[in-house]
C-alpha cells in the first residue's frame, strides 16, 4: 500500500479509478506468469528427470535379462536400443529380438530356451516358419511349399503341421498362394513385392526393336543353343526383360554374347549387380565394368 502510493504521490500514475485499476492487474498479470513460469520449469524439469530414471531403469532390466543368460553387455545394449521400455513384451516373447539387425534366429531360439520355451511352443513354431520364408527369400526364392519349410527346420529339431500355417494364413501373418495345384507360402512383403513387379512389367509399352543382319549373323555362328539365341532376339524386342534359369543353364553366356551384341548394335548399356560380390563375379565373367545397384543410383 505504502509502495502504491508512493508511485501515485511520484504521479506515475493518477489517482483516477482507471488508473489504480490498470496498476492491479498489471501487477496480477506479472505474478501469474511469473508463477507459471516457474512451475512448468519445475514439472518438465521433473519430467525429464522422471523420465531418464525411467529409461535407466529399463536398460538395466534389459542387462541383467541378457547377462544373467550368458549373454555380452553389446548385445543387450543392442537389443534396448531396438525395445527401449518394452523389456517385458521380450519376456511374452523372445523371439521379437530377431528384429535387431545382426540377431538371427538361433541366437533369439537360444535366449528362448534359456527362458524355458519349449521346443514345441507355439511362438517359438511360429517364429521358425518366418525364419524359413526369409530363409528362402535371401536365396531368391518368393514363395515355399509346406515341405520345403519343414525341411528348412530339421536342423533346428522342429516339428511342424501343415496346420499351423493355415491358421496364419488366417490371422494374416503369411499368405496362401495355389502353385501346380500344391499349396505355397510368402511372407506378405515378398509376396506384394512380387505382385507389384508383375503388374508393373505387364503395364509397360511393347517395343519391338529389329537386329541389324550382321548382329544376326553373328548369333547364327556363335556357340548359343537356339532357345539361348531366341531369348536375346526377345530382350531386344521387349522394352524390359527377365533372363532366369536355374544353375548352369548358360544365363551368364547368354549375357556375355548379349553385351557383344549391344555393342554391335551401338547401344548404351549399363551393367549391375544387387552386391559388390555378385558385381565383382560378373566383372570377372564379362570383362566389363559391373556396379552395384546402389552405386549406380548415386
Amino acid at each position: 500500500s505504502v509502495f502504491i502510493d508512493t508511485l501515485f504521490h511520484r504521479q506515475l500514475y493518477s489517482r483516477s479509478l482507471f488508473g489504480r485499476i490498470f496498476f492491479f492487474f498489471f501487477f496480477f498479470f506479472f505474478f501469474y506468469n511469473f508463477f507459471f513460469f516457474f512451475y512448468f520449469f519445475f514439472f518438465f524439469k521433473n519430467k525429464f528427470f522422471l523420465q531418464k530414471k525411467i529409461d535407466e531403469l529399463s536398460f538395466k532390466k534389459i542387462d541383467f535379462l541378457f547377462i544373467q543368460k550368458g549373454f555380452t553387455k553389446n548385445f543387450s545394449k543392442r537389443v534396448y536400443q531396438k525395445f527401449e521400455n518394452q523389456e517385458n513384451e521380450i519376456e511374452k516373447n523372445p523371439y521379437l529380438i530377431e528384429k535387431v539387425k545382426g540377431i538371427s534366429f538361433k541366437k533369439a531360439d537360444q535366449f528362448a530356451h534359456s527362458l524355458g520355451i519349449k521346443k514345441q511352443d507355439k511362438r517359438r513354431i511360429e517364429a521358425s516358419i518366418f525364419f524359413a520364408l526369409k530363409k528362402s527369400l535371401e536365396e531368391g526364392h518368393t514363395y515355399e511349399n509346406f515341405l520345403q519349410i519343414k525341411h528348412r527346420l530339421k536342423d533346428f529339431n522342429i516339428d511342424i503341421q501343415e496346420s499351423v500355417l493355415i491358421e496364419l494364413v488366417y490371422q494374416k501373418k503369411i499368405i496362401q498362394t495355389m502353385f501346380q495345384n500344391t499349396r505355397v507360402f510368402s511372407s506378405p512383403s515378398a509376396f506384394f513385392a512380387e505382385k507389384f513387379i508383375s503388374q508393373f512389367f505387364s503395364t509397360q509399352a511393347f517395343k519391338n526393336h529389329q537386329l541389324s543382319s550382321s548382329s544376326k549373323d553373328f548369333l547364327q555362328k556363335s556357340f548359343l543353343s537356339e532357345e539361348q539365341k531366341n531369348s536375346i532376339i526377345k530382350i531386344f524386342q521387349s522394352s524390359r526383360s527377365i533372363l532366369t534359369g536355374g544353375p548352369g543353364c548358360g544365363k551368364t553366356t547368354t549375357l556375355k554374347t548379349l553385351i557383344d551384341v549391344l555393342e554391335l548394335e551401338k547401344k548404351h548399356y549399363l551393367l549391375a549387380s544387387p552386391t559388390g560380390r555378385a558385381a565383382k563375379r560378373f566383372n570377372e565373367v564379362s570383362g566389363k565394368e559391373v556396379k552395384t545397384l546402389h552405386r549406380l543410383l548415386q
